[in-house]
């Protein structure tokens, strides 16, 4: 059952290879850092993008992780990389749930990573499987309404960043959150955002689904 569920959800975020092509990017921009600088942090991260993630090896990908996180404990990225990594195993109740928010506050606050980091930690913690995990103090409907705003200025761009405000603005899937009722401005900015993300999203499956969950569809 366990691995039936996990093709389900690797076949729902098929994008036609556009994420895996960010991905080696993202890693061959690492191994350049650690060829200039000769900084061990960013070889290990280069490491497990380059020749483990790459090949979706998970198990070597989330140890070169650890072992970066050892050597730099201070530094977000390879705490991001490794709740990724772990979450994208299939283990739901792995410490993909509760790593990668480790990451969050380790950006300086207002910043691009920071807002992405805060994106991902949001969408980690909003689901079922972590309905028993210890929340942050923003995990409450008025906060998270601030700080959704705050982190889609600060990554405008980023489609993380874009559903976890559409998701905030609707009231929509989050684990142990009472969301209150919404107004008709806030559900029309929700419907815009979940087009956003639907425009800049490459896997349709996800498309598809964020289109169902736009509320409101009939004040468009």
């Amino acid at each position: 059952m366990f691995h039936k569920q996990l093709r389900k959800d690797r076949k729902r975020l098929e994008d036609g290879g556009a994420g895996l092509q960010r991905y080696r990017e993202a890693a061959e921009e690492q191994a350049r850092i650690a060829a200039r600088t000769g900084d061990a942090y960013s070889k290990l991260l280069a490491e497990g993008g380059l020749r483990y993630g790459a090949m979706e090896d998970i198990r070597k990908e989330a140890r070169t992780c650890r072992e970066a996180i050892a050597l730099r404990p201070d530094k977000p990225t390879a705490y991001i990389n490794l709740g990724a990594a772990l979450n994208n195993s299939g283990h739901k109740l792995s410490r993909g749930r509760t790593t990668e928010p480790r990451g969050h506050g380790r950006y300086p606050v207002g910043s691009e990573g920071w807002a992405e980091a805060t994106a991902y930690a949001f969408d980690m913690l909003r689901h079922e499987e972590c309905a028993e995990v210890a929340k942050p103090e923003w995990w409450n409907d008025e906060e998270l309404k601030a700080l959704s705003a705050r982190v889609v200025r600060a990554a405008p761009n980023e489609e993380s960043a874009i559903d976890m405000r559409a998701h905030v603005l609707s009231g929509v899937g989050a684990a142990g959150l009472e969301a209150g009722p919404r107004s008709a401005a806030e559900l029309k900015e929700a419907v815009a955002y979940y087009d956003r993300f639907a425009a800049l999203c490459d896997a349709p499956a996800v498309k598809a689904a964020r289109a169902e969950l736009a509320p409101g569809a009939e004040i468009r």
